[in-house]
């Protein structure tokens, strides 16, 4: 995503939700893959390191029709994220307020389990709509774009290939390091 369609969709994001704005924001400020921020628990937020842990990730299960949580995509998926003292702060509020059920989940439904994959895209998709944006971008649009900004920004590639839990840097720079403006 360009600048203007990143400040246009989450300007239009502030109209909806709090909740759907956080949700957004980290995974813009992550690049996490959808199931990982779906299936963040509070164990995995460090606030005194200022990180996310990323250790499991939510998935569907065709066969039995419904989420579970698992193992990340690949080994390299393990890992550790820095998120900043904003965001160390809404989570700080966001884990006081208390949300829904057993509070095990960072972002869960009115029946404590974790928000449904589909309506997490499909959420993305209204906002996305609404701000006028190109049909084609998706929630991982954002793992393109902070790819793309801390290349850009001259942080080394096994860096950021560490940050998004790329297996290779062939896969990071074929794939997601396309640089826009």
């Amino acid at each position: 995503m360009t600048t203007l369609e990143v400040r246009n969709f989450f300007a239009k994001a502030r109209e909806y939700d709090g909740d759907w704005y956080l949700l957004f924001l980290l995974y813009k400020d992550t690049g996490a893959r959808r199931g990982e921020i779906a299936g963040l628990r509070w164990i995995d937020v460090d606030f005194s390191n200022r990180c996310i842990h990323i250790r499991s990730s939510l998935k569907y299960d065709y066969l039995n029709h419904t989420q579970i949580l698992g193992s990340p995509k690949t080994k390299s998926s393990i890992r550790s994220i820095p998120i900043s003292d904003k965001m160390i702060f809404a989570l700080q509020m966001r884990k006081r307020l208390g949300h829904y059920g057993d509070k095990r989940y960072v972002f869960a439904g009115q029946d404590g389990q974790p928000l449904r994959l589909t309506f997490i895209s499909d959420m993305f998709a209204r906002v996305r709509d609404a701000a006028g944006l190109d049909k084609h971008l998706s929630l991982h649009c954002f793992r393109h774009t902070l790819a793309s900004n801390l290349l850009m920004s001259g942080i080394d590639i096994p860096t950021v290939q560490r940050i998004g839990g790329w297996a290779t840097h062939d896969v990071l720079m074929s794939t997601y390091a396309t640089f826009k403006q």
